[in-house]
């Protein structure tokens, strides 16, 4: 996790502030350093200062709450243009007869926060059915949506079907001022079916609630909402690239319950998510206290079977993170395909490294590859090591997580 560095008590001195489950706060001024840069550094600066107002503690009380109210700013205008694009795209689809569900920050937002600022966004997700994809794309791109330069040294090594096949979304930008990220999915979760068959997709598809907005727009219900969250941080991405937000958006869909935790465990049961659900609630519970009752997690500990998805989260969490994900995505490769991904992964377009590394202009960039490949081989390492610890503790059948000095 993002918040590795901070100390136990820290944390939960944070997770409770912001989650307003503190009780009378009384906070010297050198108390919120800590806290403020915990805040900046996991997209939650609208939360605490909200949660400083309500302890009492002005903005200007210090110095490093210039950038907690600049993130907030920054959040707030972020999330005009964002609302504004995701009713121009709302209103594309509806014409062309596509059916869209939200996702992620662009649903939660607007169900499970007080106010849209509160919940700061780096993209807009919206999901598809897969036979309408390609239609979706030309959707967006007559909006002037299209891909940008990042991922192109991936697409441009396969062709469109194989692309399709592996990957999960299209990535685009566009918008007012350019300034939209879009990811369009036609799946819920990376993985070609493996984390989540077409029967889990259709169930997924019939858990929706219609909000109200011009025009009126599609989300998960509460009880999809939060499988979905919980897989996508444990399963999709890993520990490694998720920070306390993520756990915020959890405490936040419970908080604002009432919630069906029959279905939850059910559902996660015949995903196979169990352990998966299980360690996202507690870690939402751990930190900002949310109320996950004790029976749910004994329930999806006791649903528990067999440990594919087990080392699966283990082996997404710290360094190496990055190489199992690769391992993965070259499983559903060809061998041609494998090669020429690996290939254009270790020597991408000089134009991509400028852009990925901020080369300044006028400077070389092959200093920028050296570091690349060492980076890359120190992640491979790690990998290793941990591939290694994770099938020892598979055998030994120890039921809980260890920390990644542990496991790495």
């Amino acid at each position: 996790m993002i918040a590795d560095h901070a100390d136990a008590a820290t944390l939960h001195r944070f997770g409770a502030l912001i989650a307003g489950r503190a009780g009378p706060v009384d906070l010297a001024q050198t108390d919120w350093p800590p806290l403020i840069r915990l805040a900046l550094e996991n997209n939650l600066a609208p939360a605490l200062l909200q949660a400083a107002k309500r302890a009492g503690s002005p903005p200007d009380a210090l110095p490093e709450w210039g950038a907690v109210v600049a993130a907030w700013r920054g959040s707030a205008v972020r999330g005009v243009y964002q609302q504004a694009a995701r009713e121009t795209l709302s209103r594309a689809f509806d014409a062309a007869s596509i059916p869209a569900i939200w996702l992620k920050g662009a649903a939660l937002a607007h169900t499970a926060y007080s106010k849209p600022s509160m919940r700061p966004m780096g993209d807009l997700d919206v999901l598809v059915p897969l036979e309408k994809r390609e239609k979706a794309l030309e959707t967006v791109q007559a909006l002037g949506y299209d891909f940008y330069l990042e991922g192109d040294h991936v697409l441009d090594v396969m062709d469109k079907a194989a692309a399709e096949r592996v990957m999960h979304h299209y990535h685009l930008r566009g918008g007012p001022q350019d300034s939209i990220v879009l990811e369009v999915h036609w799946s819920l979760l990376c993985g070609g079916g493996q984390l989540l068959d077409r029967a889990g997709h259709d169930w997924f598809w019939s858990q929706t609630q219609t909000l109200d907005g011009a025009p009126r727009w599609q989300a998960f219900r509460p009880e999809a909402q939060l499988l979905h969250l919980c897989a996508h941080a444990m399963l999709h991405h890993g520990l490694a690239h998720i920070g306390l937000l993520h756990f915020f958006d959890l405490d936040r869909v419970i908080s604002a319950g009432p919630l069906d935790w029959g279905v939850i465990v059910d559902q996660a049961d015949r995903f196979g998510w169990t352990f998966a659900v299980g360690e996202a609630l507690r870690r939402a519970r751990d930190v900002f206290g949310a109320p996950v009752p004790d029976s749910v997690l004994r329930e999806l500990a006791a649903r528990q079977s067999g440990d594919e998805e087990r080392c699966r989260v283990l082996l997404l969490e710290g360094k190496g993170s990055q190489w199992e994900g690769m391992r993965r995505f070259l499983a559903r490769l060809s061998w041609r395909e494998k090669l020429a991904y690996a290939l254009r992964t270790a020597i991408p377009p000089r134009a991509y490294m400028r852009n990925r590394y901020a080369v300044p202009a006028g400077r070389a960039v092959w200093p920028f590859y050296l570091h690349r490949w060492r980076f890359q081989a120190g992640e491979a390492l790690a990998w290793l090591r941990k591939r290694r610890a994770v099938r020892r503790l598979a055998k030994q059948g120890d039921e809980r997580p260890g920390q990644d000095a542990q496991v790495g």
